[in-house]
C-alpha cells in the first residue's frame, strides 16, 4: 500500500513540487493513519490550479447578450455572469487578430514589441507567456481556429503541445469551426494527466459570416448568428475543464459591421472596432461587473500575479492608465492616414496621422455621436501628450513569403503595399468601396459604368493610383490607347514626382516661391486637410502675402480646420505687427494640439520675451532651437534674454551663433550693434 502510494505520487506530483519539499517527505515510510491522513490533506491542500486562456476573435461587446444586446446571442455566457469578474470598458490595442494575440501573450504593447500587421513574425520572446508556466511547471499547450495564428508565424514558441490549422494539398485552410477545435481540445484533455495552461482560440464571428443550423435562420444578422454557435462551444468546452481552471476570457478586437463605411476592422479606432469583452473566472473572487477602463495588454501580468503577488493585477482594480490603441493597416495597405487613439479619464481621443482629429466624453456619449474636439478642451493636450510620448513608426519591418501572402489573401487581409501618398482613412474607405464598385463592373464587362465610377472617384482624390491603373485597363480594353497611356503615365508621373507637397518644396528651395505658392494654393483647393494648410501658411508667411494668410485663417475658422500652421505663422506675423496678445493666443491654440510644433515654441518664447517674462521665455526659445539650430533669429532672442537676465557671456555666445548663420546685411548690423552694448 506504501508502495503504490509512493509511486502515484511520484508520477502525478512529483515534477511540480519536488522543489517545495513535499516529495521528500513521501520517501519516508508511512507507518500509521496520521501520515496516511496527512498524505491525502497534502494531495488536496498542494494539487495544482489548471489556467485556461479563452480569446474571441471578432467579438464587439455591444452584440453580446453578457453585456446587455437586445438578442440572445450568449446564453452560456449570460449564465455564468455571477461567477466572475467582468470589465465593461476593456480594449483591444489593434484591431488585428495576430498583433492583439502578441499583446496578450508578452504583456507588451506594439510598439514596445513591433508588431503590427497579420503576416508579422514573432521572435524568440523569452517572457512568453507559455514559458512563464512551464517555469512553474505546467504542461503549455494551444488551440487556434485560424490560419493567422499558425506555427509558422511563431506564435507557438514555448507550447508543449500546439494545434493549429495547417494547409492541406498546399491549399491554405483559413479556419476551423470552434465544433472541430473543441474535438482536438478534447483529445489533449483525456489523455493529459498534469496541471496545465491552455490557450483556445475560436475564429467564429470572423467574417465571412456563415453561421451552423439553426443559427443561420434565428438571427437577421448573420454575424450575431457566429457569436451564438461560438457561445454554444464555450459551454462545451467548459463542461470537459477540469472545476480547479482558472480562466480568462477575452476578444482580440470588433467589429465594424460597416459603421462608418468601415465593413470589417483593421483600419478605424471607433468603440466597435477596439471594445472588447473580458471576463475573469477563478474560484474565491467576487463576481461583478466592472466600470474601469482596461486593456488586453493587462492580461498577462494578471496571469504571473497568481505566482508573483507584486504584479499587477486586473484583479486589483489598481489606478487607470492611459490606453493607446493605434493602426497601421490603413496606411501599409492602401495609404491611408495611420490612427492613434487614446483613452483616459473617460474621454478618447482619435488622432488621424497628426492632420485631423475626434474627442469624445464616453461617459456621456458611449456610441461616439458627439465631436466635441476644441483645441481649446483642457483634456486634449493630456491625451495628445500621451501619444506624442509614444510615436508611431515611419515604417515597418515585414518580410512576406509566398506561404504568408497565400494565408493573408485568403483570410480577406490586403497585402502590405508601398503608396505614394497618404489620404484620411475615412474618405480612403469610402473611395475603396467605389474601387470595388468599378472592379465589379470591370468583371461583368460594364465598362461605361466602371470608367464612371474611376472618374468620380479621381474627382475626388486624383492622385489614387489605384483608379487610374483600372481606367487604363479599361481604355486598353476599348482600344482607347491613347487614353490609356495617359492614365498610367500619370501614375509614372505621381510617383516620379511624388506629392505636390514635395513638388512646392523643390520649388521653394530653387528660390521659386509664387510656383510654391499656385501649387500648394491648387492643392489645398482640391485636398482641404489640415496638411496642406499648413504647408500653404507657410509659403504665405515666407512670401510676405499676409493678406492671403489671414483670409486663410478666416477659412480654416469657418469650417472648424484645426491648422497648427496657420495659427502659428499668423502669430508670428501678429509679432511684427505689435499684436502680442492675439499672438500669443493663437500660439496657445497650436501648442495645445501639439506641444512640439517649431514656429509655435519659437512664436511664444518671443511673446514671453516681449512680456518680460525672461526665464519662461529661454525654455520656449532652447525647445525650439533644439529642432531648428541654424535659425539665427531664435539665437538673436536667446543672446537679447541672456543680456536681460545679466548672462553677457552667454548672451555674446548666442549672438555669434545668431550672426553666423544670419545672411542679411542690415540684420547683421542688428546683432553686431547688441554685441556692442553688452
Amino acid at each position: 500500500m506504501e508502495f503504490f502510494l509512493f509511486l502515484l505520487f511520484q508520477k502525478r506530483f512529483r515534477k511540480s513540487y519536488q522543489q517545495e519539499g513535499l516529495y521528500l517527505m513521501f520517501k519516508i515510510k508511512l507507518k500509521n493513519k496520521f501520515f496516511l491522513l496527512f498524505f491525502f490533506f497534502s494531495i488536496f491542500l498542494f494539487s495544482k490550479e489548471n489556467y485556461l486562456l479563452l480569446t474571441l476573435d471578432t467579438v464587439r461587446t455591444d452584440h453580446l447578450s453578457l453585456y446587455g444586446y437586445e438578442k440572445d446571442t450568449t446564453p452560456f455566457l449570460n449564465s455564468i455572469k455571477n461567477k466572475g469578474v467582468i470589465f465593461k470598458n476593456a480594449y483591444s490595442l489593434v484591431p488585428l487578430t495576430f498583433p492583439s494575440h502578441i499583446t496578450i501573450l508578452t504583456g507588451k504593447t506594439p510598439l514596445e514589441e513591433g508588431i503590427f500587421l497579420n503576416g508579422q513574425k514573432l521572435e524568440k520572446e523569452e517572457n512568453y507567456l507559455p514559458k512563464i508556466f512551464k517555469k512553474y511547471g505546467y504542461k503549455t499547450a494551444g488551440f487556434v481556429s485560424s490560419a493567422i495564428l499558425n506555427s509558422m508565424f511563431g506564435i507557438s514558441d514555448g507550447f508543449d503541445y500546439f494545434n493549429d490549422v495547417p494547409p492541406e494539398k498546399g491549399e491554405v485552410i483559413k479556419e476551423r469551426s470552434c465544433k472541430k477545435t473543441n474535438e482536438e481540445i478534447f483529445k489533449f484533455l483525456k489523455e493529459n494527466k498534469e496541471p496545465f495552461f491552455m490557450w483556445v482560440h475560436y475564429f467564429e464571428p470572423h467574417s465571412p459570416y456563415n453561421p451552423p443550423a439553426p443559427y443561420d435562420k434565428e438571427f437577421e444578422n448573420p454575424y450575431d448568428g457566429e457569436i451564438r454557435a461560438m457561445d454554444d462551444c464555450v459551454k462545451e468546452l467548459f463542461e470537459k475543464i477540469p472545476k480547479n481552471t482558472t480562466i480568462i476570457i477575452a476578444g482580440d478586437h470588433g467589429e465594424m459591421l460597416s459603421e462608418h463605411n468601415e465593413d470589417e476592422h483593421g483600419v478605424l479606432l471607433y468603440e466597435p472596432a477596439i471594445k472588447v469583452p473580458l471576463i475573469i473566472l477563478k474560484k474565491g473572487i467576487k463576481a461583478k461587473f466592472r466600470d474601469d477602463y482596461v486593456s488586453l495588454k493587462d492580461i498577462y501580468p494578471t496571469f504571473l500575479s497568481f505566482f508573483e503577488k507584486d504584479k499587477k493585477s486586473l484583479l486589483k482594480e489598481e489606478k487607470e492608465e492611459p490606453i493607446l490603441s493605434l493602426t497601421l493597416y490603413g496606411r501599409e495597405t492602401f495609404g491611408f492616414y495611420p490612427v492613434y487613439s487614446t483613452i483616459y479619464n473617460g474621454f478618447k481621443l482619435i488622432n488621424y496621422g497628426n492632420r485631423d482629429y475626434l474627442l469624445f466624453n464616453l461617459k456621456e456619449d458611449p456610441f461616439e455621436k458627439n465631436n466635441i474636439f476644441s483645441p481649446e478642451h483642457p483634456i486634449l493636450r493630456e491625451l495628445k501628450k500621451f501619444q506624442d510620448a509614444n510615436p508611431l513608426p515611419e515604417t515597418i519591418k515585414i518580410a512576406l513569403k509566398d506561404e504568408d501572402k497565400k494565408v493573408l489573401t485568403a483570410l480577406g487581409y490586403s497585402l502590405p503595399k508601398k503608396t505614394e501618398r497618404l489620404i484620411h482613412p475615412e474618405v480612403g474607405l469610402i473611395l475603396t468601396k467605389d474601387l470595388k464598385k468599378a472592379e465589379e463592373f470591370i468583371k461583368e464587362k460594364k465598362f461605361n459604368e466602371a470608367e464612371k465610377t474611376l472618374l468620380s472617384i479621381l474627382q475626388r482624390e486624383p492622385n489614387f493610383s489605384e483608379a487610374k491603373r483600372l481606367l487604363g485597363k479599361i481604355y486598353i480594353k476599348s482600344g482607347q490607347t491613347d487614353r490609356a497611356m495617359g492614365a498610367f503615365s500619370s501614375i509614372a508621373f505621381s510617383q516620379m514626382e511624388e506629392n505636390p507637397k514635395q513638388m512646392a518644396r523643390k520649388k521653394y528651395n530653387e528660390g521659386k516661391i509664387q510656383e510654391a505658392v499656385k501649387i500648394m494654393e491648387e492643392e489645398t483647393l482640391l485636398n482641404p486637410i489640415p496638411e496642406n494648410f499648413d504647408e500653404l501658411a507657410f509659403y504665405y508667411f515666407n512670401s510676405k502675402n499676409f493678406d492671403k494668410l489671414q483670409n486663410l485663417y478666416e477659412k480654416i475658422k469657418s469650417k472648424n480646420i484645426s491648422s497648427t500652421g496657420v495659427w502659428s505663422y499668423l502669430g508670428l506675423y501678429f509679432i511684427k505687427e505689435n499684436k502680442i496678445s492675439e499672438a500669443g493666443e493663437l500660439f496657445e491654440k497650436a501648442l495645445k494640439l501639439n506641444p512640439k510644433n517649431p514656429e509655435s515654441l519659437k512664436g511664444k518664447g518671443i511673446v514671453l520675451y516681449l512680456n518680460k517674462n525672461y526665464e519662461e521665455s529661454l525654455k520656449y526659445i532652447e525647445n525650439y532651437i533644439g529642432i531648428n539650430l541654424r535659425d539665427w533669429e531664435a539665437h538673436y532672442y536667446k543672446g537679447l534674454i541672456l543680456k536681460k537676465l545679466g548672462k553677457k557671456e552667454d548672451a555674446k555666445s548666442s549672438f555669434e551663433k545668431a550672426k553666423e548663420n544670419c545672411k542679411e546685411e542690415e540684420f547683421i548690423k542688428l546683432i553686431d550693434e547688441e554685441t556692442k552694448n553688452l
